[in-house]
């Protein structure tokens, strides 16, 4: 008979998030966390909420002792519930603004407005830069987009994509925008990193510039 703390188990979905090591690092101690260049990645129980509100909860050490999971199975397990769950999603940002007012566009947006700029995110559009986690994203994009790519840490819930041919402004201008957001616009928790990775597709290489 399947043990009852599995099954509870089994019926909770989980997800695994990124954050900025430095905003999550004294938690690490209580949780299951694997480290990703300046990131880190812990899991999250996922609840529906009222009103469909999802809600989000750390699974601790102590968790995985109560499933009876050791801790790089139960990442790998949350990862493929995860993608079942949250396909990623890509879309060019000049047309997210185009659909909008253009009065209501700050006028720093203009510089992530060319036809070969996007947002990568998730399904539900939280925590949608856990994509970077899943396997053969940076493959997949390359395929999507035919080309080699930067990605931009905008924050935890989205990631900036922008291709390598006919940049519109060097790549310098745009890690410099990234750390003036994280610096003045985004509360601590919503910083995601301070790393803009490079993905070469002719040699399948992921590296990034700083």
């Amino acid at each position: 008979m399947e043990n009852e703390k599995v099954k509870k188990y089994n019926t909770i979905q989980y997800m695994p998030v990124l954050y900025n090591y430095e905003y999550y690092k004294d938690k690490l101690d209580s949780v299951p966390h694997k480290r990703f260049y300046d990131m880190v990645a812990v899991v999250k129980k996922v609840r529906e909420g009222a009103c469909f509100e999802r809600r989000y909860s750390d699974v601790t050490y102590e968790d995985l002792e109560t499933i009876g999971l050791d801790e790089q199975e139960f990442f790998a397990d949350s990862l493929v519930s995860c993608i079942k769950e949250e396909s990623f999603r890509l879309f060019r940002i000049a047309d997210f603004i185009d659909a909008m007012d253009a009065e209501s566009v700050p006028s720093s947006d203009d510089m992530f407005a060319a036809q070969n700029i996007y947002c990568l995110t998730n399904m539900s559009l939280e925590y949608g830069a856990n994509v970077l986690l899943y396997p053969g994203i940076f493959e997949k994009l390359y395929e999507i987009l035919d080309d080699s790519y930067y990605i931009l840490p905008a924050n935890i819930d989205q990631l900036i994509v922008v291709t390598d041919t006919e940049l519109p402004y060097d790549v310098i201008n745009y890690y410099n925008a990234i750390e003036e957001v994280n610096e003045v616009i985004l509360d601590e928790s919503q910083i995601l990193s301070h790393t803009v990775f490079y993905y070469d597709g002719s040699l399948h290489n992921l590296s990034f510039v700083n």
